[in-house]
C-alpha cells in the first residue's frame, strides 16, 4: 500500500491504510524483497492477501552467508528447494480461495 493503489480483490473497492490487518516481509536470497499486506475490505469484509515488491518499502535482504543459501533435503535431488521457491509456495498458498482449499484437499 505504499503507492495508496490498492483494490479489493473480491469488489473492487478501493483500500485505505486503515484497511490494513497486517503486513509481513518476505526476505529473498537471490531476488527482491516482498511484502504482504493483509486487509479487510471496508465495503465487503472480505480479508484478503496483496503481495507488493519490497524496494518501495526499503525491505532490503540481511546479507546471507553461502552455508545459510543451502537448504537441506532429506531425499537426495538434482535440485534442492531453494529458499525463494518455498516463500513462493507459501505465497500461493495464501492466494488460495476457500473453494481452491477445499478441492485442494478433497484431492488427497
Amino acid at each position: 500500500m505504499a503507492t495508496g493503489e490498492a483494490n479489493c480483490k473480491r469488489c473492487g473497492c478501493r483500500l485505505a491504510r486503515g484497511d490494513v490487518q497486517q503486513m509481513a516481509v518476505f526476505y529473498r536470497t537471490e531476488e527482491t524483497a516482498l511484502v504482504a499486506a493483509q486487509y479487510v475490505c471496508p465495503r465487503c469484509g472480505a480479508t484478503e492477501w496483496q503481495r507488493y515488491d519490497g524496494e518501495p518499502f526499503g525491505a532490503e535482504a540481511p546479507a546471507v552467508t553461502a552455508t545459510e543459501r543451502q537448504v537441506s533435503v532429506a531425499a537426495p535431488c538434482d535440485h534442492p528447494i531453494t529458499f525463494d521457491e518455498y516463500l513462493d509456495f507459501i505465497l500461493a498458498l495464501i492466494e488460495l480461495s476457500p473453494a481452491d482449499m477445499r478441492a485442494l484437499h478433497e484431492s488427497v
